[in-house]
């Protein structure tokens, strides 16, 4: 295969998961609960389906009506992170065009581009997705970093400015596939830098 023309594209994962839709739910119905609480704590009578018997409005609905809001619009907000699956995507390193391309779901924003010396952000108008250019020239090391804490390992490239970029991170059971594709990109994709590898204790 020939160096400068090998691709590879690596899939990333968001929010899209069964586990966030479980806590999505969980959030809204406390938060609900919590609202019709302190809400039913002012007439003395039951709104939905709580009668707080000895419940005056006066801290303590109050206080549980802040809680049950919060609960409610971070519930909201965890449900549109879910429908637009924010995080997920994919990475791109293409050796013919000499760079990295990170794309990525997001909440939808207005149209912007900015282009300077270290990368190229493309959004499009009012889309949840944008897409990030990185040329191979402005990286300057790539690192494979162990976290034993949270079981997690990752390939971080630090451009020529100092600034880290996370391009991959999975579970540490896949350690050696990362770490195999870590030097597949300084081998096989020309990103001629060295590799280092780095464990958090």
């Amino acid at each position: 295969m020939a160096k400068y023309l090998l691709t590879i594209v690596i899939p990333q994962f968001g929010t899209k998961k069964y586990i966030s839709l479980l806590f999505c739910a969980a959030t809204l119905i406390l938060g609900v609960s919590f609202l019709n609480t302190g809400l039913s704590s002012f007439p003395k009578r039951n709104i939905f389906f709580v009668f707080p018997v000895q419940t005056e409005f006066i801290p303590q609905g109050l206080v549980m009506c802040v809680y049950g809001t919060i609960g409610i619009i971070l519930g909201l907000f965890l449900i549109l992170t879910f429908y637009w699956n924010i995080g997920s995507g994919y990475n791109i390193y293409c050796g013919r065009e000499q760079n990295i391309k990170i794309y990525r779901s997001c909440f939808p924003t207005e149209r912007k581009l900015t282009v300077h010396n270290y990368a190229r952000l493309i959004r499009t108008s009012f889309q949840n997705y944008f897409l990030l250019e990185y040329p191979f020239r402005v990286i300057s090391k790539l690192k494979f970093k162990y976290k034993p804490q949270v079981n997690k390992v990752s390939i971080i490239a630090q451009l020529a400015n100092g600034r880290m970029i996370p391009i991959l991170s999975h579970e540490a059971t896949e350690k050696l596939m990362v770490l195999q594709l870590a030097l597949i990109l300084v081998n096989y994709v020309n990103l001629e830098v060295p590799l280092e590898l780095t464990v958090d204790n």
